[in-house]
């Protein structure tokens, strides 16, 4: 046997790429171990988060702007998608694919969006534990208190439902206008209807997940609304001919943007929190400087407490003069911008303490985009904030 020989049967086996679609290795070898220069394509950055370099690259977003750190989104909804959907290809054998889990024999192999959001999530914990989307220590106590409790609101978030613990001696009076009838937190109903509705033919989930973002006025963490709530709040605002078997993939989708969303409010307030000179030295490091805020388990200023959203509303029908000056550059530079306007548009309002003790409100203007499919995927979506 010759030296070579020798050496390839020592080496390790070579990690793939975490690309269900790829096949391609981390460590410059090939599946079946040979080591030749045409083979060494998996070295590259990619590594670090279990991608080979040819399926890093595109994914790749510089993390010197506010539109950074859409690398960890992108894998999310890829993630998320092939649970979903499936690459379609007869060799796959993966777990976190629909098709693979069919190929392979892997009971269930058709997951619905509310069983596959725990498969994923400690998936990419394993990636890059610590990151804020995904904090072990982020889950809202099971029962919030009752001190001041916040009536139920709609989306993007809905607080913990009002317990009625029967100690109230007076009635409030009925609400009778429609601002009065309408939660001051988002500017949605009070009380969005967890019943069946009319013409409703499938069953659907009345469970709500709690969210990783905490309230303004100490009480938990806001909860999100159920697909029955969704449901319902759709019909309310006219589209009654969404498919009933989509909402609770639609309430995924949307679960997950706005956990994107405060990340990046997160990081935003890491650097600039302390003022604008701390901001602009955090912000020289560039991506070394984000990435070590992605690995803080907690807030890194123990003197200061960490954001809290207060309030929010969405404003579909007004555009912000950053997504005017994007269509304006889409009409000019058609080659480079799009001229396609935001489909929705959210306005956060951030508590946050600054060095000197006092709180002060910070409000975080929210785009969201239709973004290009990538690859095989079919959830694309982009945020921009102002």
């Amino acid at each position: 046997m010759k030296h070579h020989e020798f050496e390839k049967l020592s080496r390790p086996a070579p990690r793939l790429c975490r690309n269900a679609n790829c096949g391609r290795t981390l460590d410059g070898a090939s599946k079946t171990g040979d080591t030749r220069a045409s083979t060494r394509m998996g070295q590259g950055p990619g590594n670090d988060i279990g991608l080979c370099s040819v399926c890093f690259g595109p994914l790749y977003v510089s993390m010197y702007d506010p539109e950074g750190k859409a690398l960890r989104r992108r894998v999310e909804r890829r993630y998320l998608t092939q649970l979903l959907s499936g690459c379609g290809k007869s060799w796959c054998r993966n777990e976190m694919c629909k098709t693979g889990r069919q190929n392979a024999g892997i009971e269930p192999a058709g997951l619905s969006s509310k069983e596959a959001l725990p498969l994923i999530k400690p998936h990419l914990e394993k990636l890059q534990p610590g990151c804020p989307m995904h904090q072990k220590g982020a889950a809202p106590p099971a029962s919030p208190p009752q001190a001041a409790p916040v009536p139920a609101g709609a989306c993007p978030y809905v607080p913990p439902e009002k317990k009625n613990d029967g100690s109230s001696t007076s009635a409030a009076p009925p609400k009778s206008g429609l601002l009065e009838k309408l939660n001051p937190l988002n500017f949605m109903p009070s009380n969005l209807s967890q019943d069946r509705a009319a013409h409703q033919t499938l069953d659907l989930p009345t469970e709500r997940e709690p969210s990783s973002i905490p309230r303004g006025d100490g009480g938990g963490n806001w909860e999100y609304p159920s697909p029955q709530q969704m449901y319902n709040a759709m019909l309310r605002k006219g589209y009654t001919d969404t498919p009933q078997d989509a909402v609770e993939s639609m309430v995924a989708v949307h679960n997950f943007l706005n956990e994107g969303a405060w990340a990046e409010i997160l990081e935003w307030e890491r650097r600039f929190g302390q003022g604008l000179a701390h901001g602009w030295r955090a912000s020289a490091r560039g991506e070394e400087g984000s990435l070590a805020g992605e690995l803080l388990e907690r807030w890194p200023d123990a003197d200061s407490q960490p954001p809290r959203l207060v309030r929010f509303m969405g404003r579909p029908g007004e555009l912000t003069p950053k997504a005017r000056m994007m269509q304006f550059l889409g009409q000019v530079w058609p080659s480079q911008f799009s001229a396609e306007p935001p489909f929705d548009r959210h306005d956060w309002f951030v508590q946050r303490q600054v060095p000197g003790g006092d709180v002060v409100e910070r409000r975080y203007v929210i785009d969201y985009y239709e973004g290009e499919p990538e690859h095989e995927s079919k959830i694309a979506h982009l945020m921009s904030f102002s």
